[in-house]
């Protein structure tokens, strides 16, 4: 098995992960919108917040599903050829793939927060905060 595979493995593996988790999550968000919470200014935007920040982790996950292959190939780039050829799977390797699936794990899930946070600033008389 390649470094590229190996990481395309992981890619998808995290993708996964982001999927089944948002999926988690939408049975609270369909109790709130039979609730009395959202017929106030304030439940509106927190249910609409959230929505949205659901959609988006969605979202991300699908796109890193998809796009594994061209992402499974930025992270072995740097890697001799000979090393992805290679049947070893030494530390250095792994340890590359593995800090580039937390990078990549740190923007899927602050991208999402950073339309929450976007959501709250447009609509700041219906913030609690």
């Amino acid at each position: 098995m390649l470094k590229k595979d190996f990481a395309i493995i992981a890619v998808r593996l995290m993708a996964l992960y982001i999927i089944v988790m948002t999926a988690y999550t939408l049975p609270s968000y369909l109790g709130m919108i039979g609730s009395s919470y959202v017929r106030d200014p304030e439940g509106r935007a927190v249910l609409l917040a959230s929505v949205i920040g659901t959609a988006f982790h969605l979202i991300m996950g699908l796109c890193l599903w998809f796009f594994s292959p061209p992402l499974a190939g930025l992270v072995t780039r740097e890697l001799p050829e000979s090393a992805q050829r290679s049947e070893e799977f030494t530390l250095d390797h792994v340890q590359v793939v593995a800090v580039s699936m937390v990078g990549l794990f740190v923007l899927s899930s602050a991208i999402p927060d950073l339309f929450k946070m976007m959501v709250s600033y447009l609509f700041p008389e219906i913030n609690p905060r």
